[in-house]
Formats: structure tokens, C-alpha cells, sequence
């Protein structure tokens, strides 16, 4: 039982990854478009990009989950969000950050997979307050996010609120991989 809580522990940091990083480069975007020589419009079009990286693997999911589990779609999610995390440090242009934050917004499709394990794992009473509090990352990212963001570009890059970001995300992944239960699959290699 201690791993399982060990593994909603690490999911939370991980949803917190998500949706902190979104909230934290919005101060930072007019110093993104200035930096990339772009439109104001980008600022706009960044969070519209990252939401639409949301919801296109959204459908593809469930059929991925079933096939190879729960937890290799949440480990994976984790990976590649610290990947198109790490490509928006390295971005270049306005193009190349614009695709990093459709990249980067698929991985929060992934924390779907985690509730879903969540209720898989513990008994219904178990699963809805452990899901309740989960929720709460997810109202407390909007609230600090802008926040920090505001303190680490007064400090220093736009690019440094990614550093941290993936830092999360490094640790997250770590102890999702160390704790995050198996689960039932249609594959049988």
C-alpha cells in the first residue's frame, strides 16, 4: 500500500509539471515574442497551442492503455513531456517554440491515465479522496504559476522557467518509475 501512495505522490508531481508549466511562461511570453522578433499574437496563440497538444491524443489513450498498460503510458507521457521540455529551452525561433508547446501540452493527455489507475488501484472511498486532492494541482497551478514565473523572468531567462519545469518532470518521472503499479494489458509479450 506504501508504494501506491508513493506512486500518487509522484503522478501529482508530474500533473503538477503540466499544468505549472503552462502557467508559469504566460508572464514570460512577451519576453519569448520579443526575444523570437514575433507577433504580440504569439502570446495568445502559445496557450491555444498548448491546449490543442491536450486533446489530440486524447482519443488514442484508452485503445494505448489497454494494449500496453497503464503504466507504460504514464511513464511514457512523463518522457516525452520532458523531452518537448527540454526542445523549448533549445527553440531557436517562434516556430520551433510554437511546436514545443503543442508537443509539450500533449503530455498533459497522460494524466487522465493516472485518475484512471487511481480508481483501478484503491477502493472506491480510497480512490474519490485521493482524486479530490489531485484535483486541487490543478487549481493551485493557475494560482502560483504566473507567480513563479514572474519571479524566475525577473531573475533571469524565460528559458530557465522550462529548466525548472523539466526538473519537476526528471523527478517525477523517476518515482513514477519506481512506483507506479503494472496493470492488465491485451499484449501478452
Amino acid at each position: 500500500m506504501r508504494n501506491l501512495y508513493l506512486f500518487v505522490i509522484f503522478f501529482v508531481m508530474y500533473e503538477f509539471s503540466t499544468y505549472i508549466s503552462n502557467d508559469m511562461i504566460m508572464p514570460g511570453m512577451l519576453h519569448v515574442v520579443s526575444e523570437f522578433h514575433a507577433p504580440v499574437e504569439f502570446v495568445s496563440l502559445s496557450l491555444t497551442v498548448f491546449i490543442l497538444g491536450n486533446s489530440l491524443l486524447q482519443l488514442f489513450l484508452g485503445p494505448l492503455a489497454e494494449y500496453f498498460g497503464k503504466r507504460r503510458v504514464i511513464l511514457m507521457g512523463n518522457c516525452l513531456f520532458l523531452i518537448f521540455t527540454i526542445c523549448l529551452v533549445m527553440s531557436q525561433n517562434i516556430y520551433e517554440f510554437m511546436l514545443g508547446r503543442l508537443l509539450q501540452g500533449s503530455g498533459l493527455a497522460f494524466v487522465a491515465m493516472g485518475y484512471a489507475l487511481v480508481h483501478e488501484k484503491f477502493n472506491d472511498r480510497q480512490a474519490v479522496k485521493i482524486c479530490s486532492l489531485m484535483g486541487n494541482v490543478s487549481l493551485l497551478a493557475p494560482l502560483l504559476g504566473p507567480l513563479l514565473g514572474v519571479i524566475i523572468i525577473q531573475n533571469s531567462s524565460w528559458r530557465h522557467i522550462f529548466i525548472v519545469t523539466g526538473f519537476i518532470a526528471i523527478i517525477s518521472l523517476i518515482g513514477l518509475y519506481l512506483f507506479t503499479p503494472k496493470t492488465e494489458t491485451k499484449n501478452k509479450h
